[in-house]
């Protein structure tokens, strides 16, 4: 009788004293900052080793550049180092608008009289079979100073389709509409996976 008293007057007491607060939830360690600085760019060679258009490290060193970064052509030298990817897969065939020809003026003189005129190509409803493309590129930057498995200082990736052939799918056409969806709040974004259409 007196044990059983006893445990209830235990038991009594731990309802009655204050539940220890939880310690404090530790903070979330702060992201890679990055600010302006010296720059390198690499380009990774294609998945089959082939070389990759120029035109995708113009649009990123042109980009860097706005962003107030100094390109440099020595990595070893540069604070950061940019390294680009970029992926194409071919998706089959498909019929793109056939580009248009600008308009046409002409002009002369006949029986002491100037005219001219001006010719302005119709679409004729035509098409052209071009392969659908997949481009993606993948960006990442990463200080020179920091350990080889830290975190990019930043990093983005896009993505797009387009026919070759056309406008649109012109590597230069194609590489500007990338970088500049990744670049558009630059360094806001950073890890973020786009598709462009």
């Amino acid at each position: 009788m007196v044990t059983m008293l006893a445990m209830a007057a235990l038991i009594a007491a731990q309802a009655a004293s204050p539940v220890p607060a939880a310690p404090p939830a530790s903070a979330p360690a702060p992201a890679p900052t990055i600010a302006p600085g010296t720059i390198s760019l690499t380009m990774a060679p294609g998945a089959r080793g082939e070389a990759i258009d120029p035109a995708y490290a113009e649009a990123v060193g042109h980009a860097l550049a706005e962003a107030g970064f100094t390109l440099l052509r020595q990595p070893g030298h540069a604070r950061y180092a940019a390294e680009i990817t970029v992926t194409q897969e071919a998706h089959g065939s498909v019929i793109a608008e056939a580009p248009r020809r600008p308009p046409w003026v002409s002009g002369g003189t006949q029986s002491g009289r100037t005219g001219g005129s001006v010719s302005v190509p119709l679409p004729s409803g035509k098409g052209q079979v071009s392969t659908l493309v997949s481009t993606a590129i993948e960006i990442r930057i990463r200080q020179r100073a920091d350990a080889d498995d830290a975190a990019p200082r930043w990093s983005g990736r896009a993505a797009t389709a387009q026919a070759t052939g056309t406008r649109e799918g012109a590597p230069a056409a194609v590489a500007a509409k990338l970088v500049g969806a990744l670049f558009r709040n630059f360094p806001a974004d950073s890890g973020l996976s786009i598709s462009v259409p």
